[in-house]
């Protein structure tokens, strides 16, 4: 018996039996016309046992042609769509025992008439499709539905899949025709009228809504890894614009600022730049300008400096993480932190690495993220490894979500939730993925763990995701100072102000 996939070439080209293992294995039939799909409908048998089609686009398209009115066009759509269903519904008639799945209509942006109507096309074919079916009191139909927009990525030509939303599309579409083609044909008339009683129907029906709610989570998991991506790439470009910059949390000095703002900024540089001179003897990057966070009522006060050359900016966080790593920083710099200029969703994707990368490290593997890029990266390397070794393996966020996302659990995010705060609302899984709406509130009223947390962070959402960030790669900050702490000395003989 015979399991045939009737598509167009967004399904042909790309159908591999290996790539949908869960999938029944199928014999691909390319049509792209009315005439073709007449064809492979007249010439089906009963050695077909389970058809599924994804062809209307196509029809529709060819079927329009030209046609520019309005009307013509919508008249035109009108005739493709009936004439394909009463071909379904003869040919269905005719082979009982066969099951046909029919695929909604994917979209198409390079004709415009036809990817604003898709939605339209959609309702109409299902509604025209169901009357016909009840008329007829044929089960053997199924409605299949499409992936969503979101999940519908195109190439340049505007008409065809790319590879990956290929993938997903099929994926989704061979789930939901799965469950039909296994399910035991049930007269959805006589359910309507109320006449399922016994036991028996009740758990096809429960089992129905399982498969469903099962196809729904994949389908919200494949659109909010393709939302994350997207906002991933923008996020990337944005920090890649900011690479001259550097974010310096920390800094001391043995005077006051002044209270005139134009002089303050320019103490700052000159802090700055004595603290580059100490990083790199004889440095010559310029400081275009140096900003001043907006947490003043800190001790670990924060500064952003852009200087002339990206090179300049890598080498001064490059010169600091050496000289931190072999101790070499004065007493005076004990709090200092160095890092690049990155988005808030940036470091919160880092969080969400960290906690992957502590669950897949083992006495075999030492997984670790590498933040101070444009782009995060989580790196495993073979144990033990060496200061020079190279990774094994190297994943984006998406690559760990995807592969790792159902190792971490609730309470491993704890770091992500704070530094979330309240930016991402309603957002979070497009965003992250593995971060929740549920998940947040449960954070927020405590009931998930606290271990990951700093004891000086403060109340929740007290300045969530501030731009220094220390080795753990989460905020640090001091605790708040009273007016009266201002003139205080740290030691007998000296006094340090925080900026």
């Amino acid at each position: 018996m015979a399991n045939l996939l009737i598509g167009s070439s967004n399904i042909t080209r790309h159908y591999k039996p290996e790539n949908h293992k869960e999938a029944r294995i199928y014999n691909t039939l390319k049509c792209t016309s009315a005439g073709a799909f007449k064809a492979q409908m007249v010439g089906l048998d009963k050695n077909a046992s389970f058809v599924l089609i994804s062809v209307i686009e196509n029809l529709i398209a060819d079927h329009v042609g030209g046609a520019e009115k309005i009307e013509e066009i919508e008249g035109k759509i009108g005739e493709s769509v009936k004439g394909f269903v009463e071909l379904l519904i003869t040919t269905a008639s005719r082979l009982p025992q066969t099951r046909f799945g029919v695929v909604l209509p994917l979209g198409r942006p390079a004709l415009g008439w036809y990817h604003t109507r898709t939605e339209d096309i959609s309702k109409y074919l299902v509604k025209t499709l169901q009357q016909a079916a009840q008329e007829k009191k044929l089960i053997n139909i199924a409605k299949i539905d499409c992936v969503s927009k979101v999940s519908q990525q195109f190439e340049p030509d505007q008409i065809h899949l790319t590879e990956p939303s290929a993938k997903i599309f099929m994926d989704v579409v061979f789930d939901q025709a799965e469950d039909f083609f296994e399910a035991d044909l049930v007269d959805l008339a006589e359910e309507e009228e109320g006449e399922v009683s016994d036991v028996r129907e009740l758990e096809k029906r429960l089992d129905k809504l399982e498969k469903e709610l099962k196809l729904q989570k994949k389908t919200n998991l494949s659109n909010n890894l393709t939302f994350a991506r997207i906002r991933e790439e923008v996020d990337t470009t944005s920090n890649k614009a900011k690479e001259d910059r550097l974010i310096i949390n920390g800094l001391t000095s043995k005077k006051p600022l002044p209270t005139e703002m134009k002089p303050r900024i320019e103490a700052l540089k000159a802090i700055a730049q004595g603290l580059f001179v100490f990083l790199i003897p004889g440095f010559d990057g310029i400081i275009k300008f140096v900003s001043q966070g907006k947490v003043q009522a800190t001790t670990l006060p924060i500064i952003e400096v852009k200087l002339d050359k990206e090179e300049n900016a890598a080498m001064i966080r490059k010169a600091f993480a050496e000289k931190r790593r072999k101790n070499q920083l004065t007493d005076e710099m004990k709090n200092l932190f160095i890092t690049n200029v990155s988005t808030l969703a940036t470091r919160v994707r880092i969080d969400v690495l960290k906690s992957i990368a502590r669950k897949i490290s083992n006495d075999k593997e030492m997984a670790y993220v590498s933040g101070f890029v444009s782009r995060p990266m989580m790196h495993i390397k073979k144990l033990p490894a060496t200061q020079n070794s190279k990774p094994l393996k190297s994943f984006t966020f998406i690559d760990s979500v995807s592969k790792f996302g159902n190792l971490v659990e609730a309470k491993d995010l704890t770091a992500a939730y704070f530094r979330a705060g309240r930016a991402f609302d309603g957002q979070l899984e497009q965003n992250f993925v593995l971060l929740n709406d549920e998940g947040q509130a449960k954070y927020k009223a405590g009931l998930l763990p606290d271990s990951e947390r700093d004891d000086n962070r403060g109340k929740w959402n007290q300045n969530p995701g501030g731009s220094g960030t220390s080795r753990g790669g989460q905020g640090s900050k001091g605790k708040k100072r009273q007016g009266e702490d201002l003139g205080k000395t740290n030691n007998s003989n000296k006094k340090h102000y925080g900026y």
